[in-house]
């Protein structure tokens, strides 16, 4: 047998195991050859129950032939019991009808089948193929179900060429990752005659054309620029950069996203080689010299600029006391592939979103102050609450720690200053209130323990 074949079986068998019961609408008849493998090469002789053998397991067939109702009446005593033997339906040659269909108990009760042969065959293609060579095999509408299992048999044990050169490779984002990680690739890629595999993959997966003159060193800058400005671009809420006019724009969804997969899979599996990559477009392109507003930036930091831009925005917004906007920008981008890469980055962010809570904290607590007349109870309960403004000195230690520890000054050192002008302004407001307070109060608070009485009341209680 052939991999197609056993693919399929596969897939059958492991459908029968949980359900028993499979109907198979085959409406282009694209698996007639797959149903007359598994009679042993005959064909179809009337609509009845016939056994087959798929893997280990004796399956009971029954091909439609014109009637639905032979095929209920057919299968009637096998499906007529607590536990029926695994029962196989094909259907070919006719679209499923999912309102009025004769066949809907079955369906319901089993497993509904509407195969295509083309994305079953590719399924079992990739285990030879690349996704380039596999578009191509696959072009033409005539492929049938035999000329899949010729190819599998022509190639038989000869996995691409690609995927030779670059065996580490999980997919193809990855394959395509680490060729543009590794100049060095192109002699192999050269020596193999592998650089229209190559092409042919780029061009399928991201809509990239590379013509075939062109030569590999070429081909890999224009792949890199192709694929860090598109996830840049399209990550970009705004009017691209003109910088990037120059390089073409994808044409479809299917190839944004894997721009989007190439791009990760460079970050996460070539880190050292991203920094080179990464900030020679950047310069190149001379992005970071553009005037690119940094509230456009996306969620993705492609490029180094991104994120020192993002940080000055930030910065910017605390001392405005846009708090709410600065706590966005923090949270989609305190963790990038360029802070976690610098741990004097991560905290420089760490720093801005300590500023942020402190900076809003203070000015929630300015807000909710009590009145002139309130009791010292009421200061010592909204300062002791679970969610109280004891939470405004935590960040505000916190945050002095941090830059304590760090071995450069905040850049946002006019945000930094601007916080701690407001947490300085709403102690003072904190303490001349209750300060008026208590002396109103004739300086007793009878609701609370005096600190006279810790120790020997609740700690260690007298006579008890």
């Amino acid at each position: 047998m052939n991999a197609l074949y056993e693919y399929i079986s596969k897939q059958i068998l492991d459908h029968l195991t949980k359900r028993r019961v499979v109907v198979w609408y085959d409406s282009r008849e694209e698996f007639r050859p797959y149903i007359r493998e598994l009679r042993g090469g005959a064909d179809v002789e009337g609509c009845k129950l016939e056994q087959v053998q798929i893997g280990e397991a004796t399956v009971n067939l029954c091909e439609f032939t014109g009637s639905f109702f032979e095929v209920k009446f057919a299968v009637e005593p096998v499906v007529a019991t607590d536990n029926p033997q695994p029962l196989l339906v094909y259907v070919p040659g006719v679209e499923r009808n999912r309102v009025e269909s004769l066949l809907m108990e079955l369906e319901k009760a089993g497993h509904c089948y509407e195969w295509q042969l083309k994305r079953q065959a590719r399924n079992v293609l990739r285990q030879q193929y690349s996704d380039g060579q596999i578009d191509e095999m696959l072009a033409s509408d005539t492929v049938t179900y035999e000329d899949i299992v010729g190819l599998l048999k022509a190639e038989n044990g000869r996995k691409s060429m690609l995927k030779v050169i670059f065996e580490s490779a999980r997919d193809n984002s990855d394959l395509i990752a680490d060729w543009i990680a590794d100049p060095g690739s192109n002699a192999v890629l050269a020596e193999k005659s592998a650089e229209g595999e190559l092409f042919k993959l780029v061009e399928s997966r991201l809509g990239l054309e590379l013509v075939d003159e062109i030569d590999l060193d070429e081909a890999r800058t224009k792949t890199i620029r192709y694929v860090l400005v598109g996830e840049f671009r399209d990550d970009f809420e705004g009017e691209p950069p003109t910088a990037t006019a120059m390089i073409p724009v994808p044409q479809t969804k299917e190839h944004t996203k894997f721009i989007r997969d190439v791009a990760q899979a460079l970050r996460q599996r070539h880190g050292d080689a991203y920094v080179k990559i990464a900030d020679k477009v950047e310069a190149d392109l001379r992005l970071s010299k553009d005037a690119i507003p940094p509230e456009l930036l996306g969620k993705i930091d492609t490029f180094r600029f991104e994120e020192v831009a993002l940080l000055h925005y930030v910065g910017q917004l605390i001392y405005d006391r846009e708090f709410d906007k600065a706590r966005a920008v923090v949270r989609d981008h305190r963790r990038s592939f360029w802070t976690d890469r610098e741990p004097r980055r991560w905290n420089q962010w760490e720093a801005c979103r300590l500023m942020t809570e402190l900076g809003s904290l203070a000015q929630a607590v300015r807000d909710a102050l009590p009145s002139k007349t309130a009791s010292p109870m009421a200061w010592i309960q909204a300062y002791t609450a679970e969610d109280g403004w004891y939470r405004l000195d935590w960040i505000q230690r916190n945050l002095g720690a941090l830059i304590a520890s760090m071995t450069e000054e905040p850049e946002s050192e006019d945000a930094l200053n601007q916080v701690r002008s407001d947490y300085e302004q709403t102690l003072q407001e904190m303490a001349t209130g209750v300060a008026e307070a208590m002396h109103q109060a004739n300086w007793s608070i009878p609701e609370a323990l005096c600190q006279t009485q810790v120790y020997p009341d609740p700690t260690f209680p007298v006579g008890r």
